[in-house]
């Protein structure tokens, strides 16, 4: 799976970079709890969007929230699936 998350954030940018291998091996954990039927329509890609977008929020905690510029508890706005292939 390919993904790009946006973001109005480059602080935000910054640390999702520094989680990537943890956010990486949360989304195979992710993916695992998904069929490959759960991935051939509409319903089931947007469920896997909300997946992503939980995950990659859930790394911003209450210390970078203070930090940051926006204050914003979720800074990624949008997740789009880029490409994906179901074997």
């Amino acid at each position: 799976i390919s993904f790009k998350a946006k973001l109005y954030d480059e602080l935000a940018l910054a640390h999702l970079i520094k989680y990537r291998p943890v956010i990486d091996n949360n989304m195979m954990d992710l993916l695992g709890q998904l069929k490959a039927s759960d991935l051939r329509n509409r319903s089931g890609l947007e469920l896997l969007k909300i997946m992503l977008y939980r995950e990659l929020n859930s790394h911003f905690d209450q210390e970078f929230i203070e930090l940051s510029e926006s204050k914003d508890r979720t800074p990624v706005k949008d997740i789009l699936i880029a490409e994906y292939y179901i074997n």
